[in-house]
C-alpha cells in the first residue's frame, strides 16, 4: 500500500517536471523565433488573459496591440481577438477591434477618438464604425492602413505566440 502511494507520488512529480520543462522550452523557442523585424516590445503577464505589444511605426505613431487568448470553439478555425490602437502625436487615436487567424485579420469595429474628453487625459469617442455597415471603399482604406501597422507576418507571429501562451498557462 505504501509502495503504491510512493510510486504514484513519484510519477506525479516526474509528470510535473516534464510538463514544466515543456512549457519553458516552448516559451524559449517562441522567443528565439521572434523575427528580427518584429516591431513590438512584448509585455506578457502570466496572470493576464492578454498580451500587450507596443512600439512605434515609421510614421512615429504609437502602436499598441492587445492580443487576447484564442477562441477554441469546436468546428471553427482558431482565432484571437486583437485591439490595435494607433495614436498620433496630436493625440488623435484610431482603434481597430479585430479577429485574427494565423493567416488573416478581419476588422470588426473601428473607433476614432480625440483628446478632450471630460477629464484631463481621457479620450472622447467620436466615431464608432461597425465594419459590416461600412462602405466598401472606406472598409478597403481601413484594411490597407491596418496592413501598414500590423503586417501579415506580425499577425502570424501574434497567433503563434498566443497559442503558445495558451499551451503554457492553461
Amino acid at each position: 500500500m505504501a509502495l503504491a502511494w510512493c510510486v504514484r507520488r513519484l510519477l506525479g512529480v516526474i509528470d510535473s517536471k516534464i510538463f514544466s520543462a515543456l512549457k519553458s522550452d516552448d516559451l524559449h523557442y517562441i522567443k528565439e523565433t521572434i523575427p528580427e523585424s518584429f516591431p513590438f516590445e512584448i509585455e506578457d503577464d502570466p496572470r493576464a488573459q492578454f498580451v500587450r505589444f507596443t512600439g512605434e511605426n515609421v510614421r512615429e505613431e504609437h502602436v499598441q496591440v492587445l492580443a487576447f487568448m484564442p477562441s477554441l470553439v469546436a468546428d471553427e478555425p482558431i482565432s484571437i481577438k486583437l485591439i490595435v490602437t494607433v495614436t498620433k502625436k496630436s493625440g488623435l487615436c484610431l482603434e481597430f477591434s479585430c479577429t485574427a487567424s494565423a493567416d488573416s485579420i478581419n476588422i470588426d469595429i473601428v473607433s476614432v477618438n480625440h483628446p478632450g474628453g471630460f477629464f484631463e487625459g481621457t479620450l472622447k469617442n467620436d466615431w464608432h464604425f461597425n465594419c459590416r455597415d461600412m462602405d466598401n471603399d472606406l472598409k478597403k482604406m481601413f484594411y490597407e492602413y491596418l496592413e501598414t501597422v500590423v503586417e501579415a507576418s506580425t499577425t502570424n507571429f501574434l497567433h503563434k505566440y498566443m497559442m503558445s501562451k495558451l499551451k503554457r498557462e492553461y
